[in-house]
């Protein structure tokens, strides 16, 4: 009799013991990359000014206007950076994202500040012909150490709404 109750007990157990490694396995896969985009001792405290949203004419790469919060779907709009905020040999880059991070819509870097400066107006690239599609969309300035972004300096959201 006790041996049926272990034989009806050991397929549940075993699965509860397989979830378990299978978490552990996620556990340590997760950690793995906290490490590797995380690294220790990486925060410097630096932080870039993140100036404000504009128009974007194409043509000559040049900001005009007012800064906003909002554009249409139709405009064209860049984030402005001072870049002079930083140290000059410092590796930073700046890009835009979408979808809570998920798509990457555009950028510079990674690339010396000094190098930047000249490029303060960094236009967000629409994923297609159409123009922007809706929705809230991320500007981030990055610091990198190895080609790799490890630490965010600034980060800033404009929103895209819908109409002509």
């Amino acid at each position: 009799m006790p041996d049926e109750r272990l034989a009806e007990v050991r397929p549940v157990f075993r699965f509860i013991v397989g979830l378990g490694a299978a978490g552990v396995v996620i556990l340590g896969v997760g950690l793995l990359q906290f490490i590797n985009f995380e690294p220790s001792g990486q925060h410097t405290g630096l932080q870039a000014r993140i100036l404000g949203f504009w128009d974007y004419d194409q043509k000559t790469g040049t900001i005009t206007g007012d800064s906003k919060d909002h554009f249409k779907t139709t405009e064209q709009l860049a984030a402005e950076v001072d870049w002079t905020t930083l140290p000059p040999d410092l590796l930073v880059g700046g890009h835009w994202f979408s979808g809570g991070f998920a798509l990457d819509a555009g950028g510079v870097g990674p690339a010396r500040a000094r190098d930047l400066i000249a490029k303060p107006a960094v236009p967000l690239r629409p994923p297609s012909d159409r123009g922007t599609p809706p929705g809230r969309y991320t500007f981030v300035v990055e610091r990198y150490y190895r080609d790799k972004p490890v630490e965010v300096l600034a980060r800033a959201s404009v929103l895209v709404i819908g109409g002509r």
